[in-house]
């Protein structure tokens, strides 16, 4: 995958699905979470996420490339599911440690009391 991963976002069944990768979402989300709402609890986490590619680079230390993480913000900020959306590192291991990470993070309330749906990239490169 060349360039950065599109940001869309779309509605399904009162569930707010923000994509930030080639995919099924296409209308636009309530302004307050657009376009990106995971992103600063995100950033609070990533030196978690680095351990996890430490561990796969001790592996390979040639491993590059994506992992997307799709998960579900509830309406407490907690989150619901994480899981691997995908992952072009070619290391599964690494795909789950992250998705095993982001299960136990927390985020803000949603507006309006509904869960959000997230596909979050973490694009990974050694050096």
């Amino acid at each position: 995958m060349t360039g950065p991963p599109s940001a869309k976002s779309a509605s399904n069944n009162g569930t707010f699905c923000f994509q930030l990768w080639q995919g099924p979402c296409r209308t636009r989300a309530p302004k307050p979470w657009a376009p990106a709402p995971a992103a600063p609890g995100v950033r609070a986490h990533i030196s978690e996420v680095r351990s996890c590619y430490s561990a796969a680079l001790n592996r390979d230390p040639n491993l590059s490339g994506a992992v997307a993480i799709e998960f579900e913000i509830g309406p407490t900020g907690k989150i619901g599911y994480a899981s691997v959306y995908r992952n072009d590192t070619g290391d599964a291991t690494l795909g789950t440690c992250i998705a095993k990470l982001v299960e136990r993070w927390n985020f803000p309330k949603p507006p309006g009391g509904s869960s959000v749906k997230v596909i979050y990239p973490f694009k990974l490169s050694p050096g």
